[in-house]
């Protein structure tokens, strides 16, 4: 498939918590196609939102949505480069070019955010925003010591999250 959209709120309304979560993290690794996560109040997107870390993945996932997405790149584009320990964004000039092509209307926002509620606070900020993100999921390690970003978003249901990987 092209894509796969999922209206997690109705699909996982018989299941508990921590089935529902077991269950979206399997439906994310696994699928072989982008993933578009919507809640049951779904709205048109009025700006979108597309989270980077300097890595493959999240040009990847980009890129993924501007092929399958054409009519998007009317909104509002904000790259939200997510600090992963870098001091300067890796790539800056390569990835504002490339944001610039594809949205008349574009931001760049260096972000450090050392938890996922204050990420999903700066995507509440925006008028009806649609969020871009890469790979999903990371080692048991890793979710130990902190919850991934796009985890909370995706729990919370709040905005409608486009997630692809390769």
């Amino acid at each position: 498939s092209d894509l796969l959209i999922l209206s997690d709120e109705l699909l996982y309304s018989n299941l508990d918590v921590e089935l529902q979560e077991d269950y979206e993290e399997n439906i994310l690794h696994k699928a072989e196609c982008p993933v578009l996560l919507i809640s049951e109040t779904y709205y048109e997107p009025k700006t979108i939102i597309m989270a980077y870390d300097g890595r493959e993945s999240s040009i990847y996932a980009i890129k993924q949505f501007l092929c399958l997405f054409p009519e998007y790149q009317k909104l509002k584009g904000v790259l939200a480069y997510i600090n992963t320990g870098a001091d300067s964004i890796p790539e800056k000039a390569n990835i504002e070019e490339y944001i610039k092509c594809h949205f008349q209307e574009n931001s760049l926002l260096k972000l450090k955010i050392k938890n996922s509620e204050r990420f999903e606070e700066l995507v509440l900020t925006h008028e009806n925003p649609l969020l871009v993100t890469g790979a999903y999921g990371r080692s048991l390690f890793s979710e130990l010591l902190k919850e991934s970003f796009i985890k909370a978003s995706i729990r919370d249901h709040k905005v409608p999250i486009f997630v692809a990987h390769k």
